[in-house]
């Protein structure tokens, strides 16, 4: 095309024909090539320049999430397990005082039986503090997964828009919300529910078992026992 371009050019000076073709055919042809080109330069400048903004934006979401760290939701874990942690120690106590009463009235106070309550007693509470510790470790994973949701829906918007100002005014308005946010724990429902009666209920119930047991073990029961059985084989000797 350019060896064309300047066969016209040179013919053009002399030859009236080449003249007319040069100045009404190639030159708006080599135009329209210059012209996809250049719309494909801007097309390409404009593209960088939305990844730009778009990489400005994420910048200022990052920014106004990073107070959202480790240290944030360690916290959120600890505020959770002194809650809860507090009122299962306040509820625990309660029912030790029950349990000790429930004892002393039915003269168990020093008793093995009284050892073996509070036995029951303090692995109840373990159990339930434990399960303070799971909850409150669940609990720091839900707050993190809320922030992260936060920051997914900041960064659609944002590849939607390309616009890194509305990106960072998002973020510092979620931000600020996110921090207002109350935790909201409900208080905790009895977790010792009636442990001294219960356990009274267990003891009388043992108690029960272990008098039948006695009576029907007793060496009066295993003596008659013995006397039918032997009854029995007599019978049968006399009856064959």
């Amino acid at each position: 095309m350019g060896g064309l371009f300047k066969f016209f050019q040179k013919a053009s000076s002399f030859d009236p024909v080449s003249k007319y073709v040069w100045n009404h055919v190639d030159k708006p042809i080599a135009t329209i090539g210059a012209g996809k080109k250049l719309k494909a330069e801007n097309a390409r400048r404009e593209e960088a320049n939305r990844q730009q903004r778009i990489r400005e934006g994420r910048a200022s979401i990052d920014s106004a999430l990073a107070p959202f760290n480790d240290p944030y939701y360690r916290q959120k874990n600890t505020q959770y397990q002194n809650y809860y942690g507090s009122q299962v120690d306040q509820q625990h106590q309660r029912a030790q005082d029950a349990l000790k009463l429930q004892l002393s009235t039915s003269g168990l106070g020093r008793s093995s039986a009284a050892g073996f309550g509070m036995g029951e007693l303090g692995s109840e509470y373990a159990r339930n503090m434990a399960d303070v510790n799971l909850k409150g470790n669940e609990y720091e994973q839900g707050v993190r997964r809320d922030v992260e949701g936060i920051r997914g829906t900041l960064n659609t918007q944002l590849n939607s828009s390309a616009d890194a100002a509305l990106a960072a005014q998002r973020a510092n308005m979620q931000a600020a919300d996110q921090f207002k946010k109350a935790d909201n724990f409900a208080p905790l429902a009895s977790v010792f529910s009636d442990f001294s009666k219960q356990y009274k209920n267990d003891q009388n119930n043992r108690l029960l078992s272990n008098a039948l047991d006695l009576q029907y073990n007793s060496p009066f029961q295993q003596a008659m026992s013995g006397m039918s059985s032997g009854a029995g084989k007599a019978w049968k000797l006399l009856s064959s």
